[in-house]
């Protein structure tokens, strides 16, 4: 009599020998395929109809990203480096003008600068701020007159305001 074989349902069925390992590969051989098939039809139908598979998911095709960065370019860059300097151009004709200090004056108070209309620039050249002073809007500030030839006069707050005239002279 052939022996038979009995098999307990409720324990672990008996695996054939190398049966699970040929077909576990012939699986991931098959998927790799699969994979490199899609990707491939992918790469074909996205090259031959200009981004039509970009285009499919949502995306932008690299013109269209090229052509909206033309309509909105960024802020400036940094300017590149200095090219070599060129030959200088032919003796200008432009007149000097020196500037010659004629007064300086220090003020305490506000007024007009005596002889100040026979200057056509004074400028504030220093400004001492007191201490100790109850007014934080300690200051100092000069005004032209509005008459031509009128005075000038120096406006001060709490300080000591210096001031110097200057005579403008002109050569050729």
């Amino acid at each position: 009599m052939p022996k038979s074989k009995s098999y307990n349902a409720s324990g672990p069925q008996p695996v054939p020998a190398g049966g699970t390992g040929r077909q576990m590969a012939r699986g991931i051989a098959g998927g790799i395929i699969v994979v490199i098939l899609v990707g491939v039809v992918a790469f074909l139908w996205n090259s031959y109809s200009t981004g039509g598979l970009v285009r499919a998911l949502g995306g932008v095709t690299s013109q269209e990203l090229a052509k909206e960065i033309a309509q909105h370019p960024g802020p400036q860059g940094p300017s590149g480096p200095a090219g070599p300097r060129g030959n200088s151009g032919p003796p200008g004709t432009a007149p000097v003008i020196t500037v010659i200090a004629q007064m300086d004056a220090d003020y305490a108070k506000s007024g007009p600068i005596p002889s100040s209309e026979a200057y056509p620039l004074c400028t504030l050249s220093k400004i001492i701020l007191r201490q100790n002073v109850k007014n934080p809007d300690r200051s100092c500030q000069l005004k032209r007159a509005a008459q031509p030839g009128g005075k000038w006069e120096v406006l001060v707050n709490e300080a000591i305001c210096g001031v110097t005239c200057f005579t403008i002279g002109g050569d050729k």
